[in-house]
């Protein structure tokens, strides 16, 4: 009974994980600001953003980075 349960409870986080619907964010951020840059995390974090990867760099000080979270 207990193995069926697990199985179950597998199949439904698999199911669910490959079903997911995710919505994005753009974030520029610049280099030169940290404690800002800190601050926009936490508040990302908060809101249940994660964090996806770079985006694009203009090779002096800023940054754009993706943010991910399920709809």
């Amino acid at each position: 009974m207990m193995k069926k349960m697990m199985m179950i409870a597998l199949i439904s986080m698999v199911f669910t994980a490959c079903t997911a619907k995710w919505e994005y964010k753009v974030v520029h951020f610049d280099r030169d600001e940290a404690s800002l840059m800190e601050v926009e995390l936490e508040a990302l974090g908060k809101d249940g953003w994660e964090y996806a990867g770079p985006l694009a760099n203009n090779g002096i000080n800023a940054q754009f980075v993706a943010f991910k979270r399920k709809k």
